[in-house]
């Protein structure tokens, strides 16, 4: 975390120039950087998908949507357009089974094999009782 409090992960879809609040920022000519993708993505899946994405942007030649000049920790409620990013492990494996092209991407086996494992890997984590719902909910 931040001084300021931000953590500096993107919260919506949105591309714009040297601003760390956008899941794509262009920070000079010639250069961009995907926001999205942290450490805790598999990298040869996360190029993948950033790849075929692309290409198939590029072979549609589908509009990138309009550039975004804003702080959108500040202002990004006041798109109502834009698409948020999943917030839990839970929203991104039920967008990844909708999205036809990251699972045709992946492939049948390596699709069911990936959701098979982080659906189990979600199951563990709510399967937790954290400090905090101790604190919450149980008066000691």
């Amino acid at each position: 975390m931040t001084t300021s409090g931000s953590t500096w992960s993107p919260r919506y879809l949105s591309y714009g120039g040297n601003n760390r609040t956008h899941m794509i920022r262009i920070p000079d000519k010639g250069r961009f950087e995907c926001r999205l993708v942290d450490g805790a993505a598999t990298l040869y899946l996360a190029q993948a998908g950033l790849l075929a994405a692309g290409l198939e942007g590029i072979n549609r030649n589908l509009s990138a949507g309009n550039r975004f000049d804003e702080n959108m920790f500040v202002r990004g409620s006041e798109f109502t357009d834009l698409q948020t990013l999943p917030s839990s492990l839970l929203e991104a494996l039920r967008s990844l089974e909708k999205d036809e092209l990251l699972m045709q991407t992946l492939g049948e086996a390596a699709a069911k094999t990936y959701l098979d494992f982080k659906y189990q890997e979600w199951d563990a984590h709510n399967a937790e009782v954290t400090s905090w719902e101790v604190s919450q909910y149980i008066n000691v």
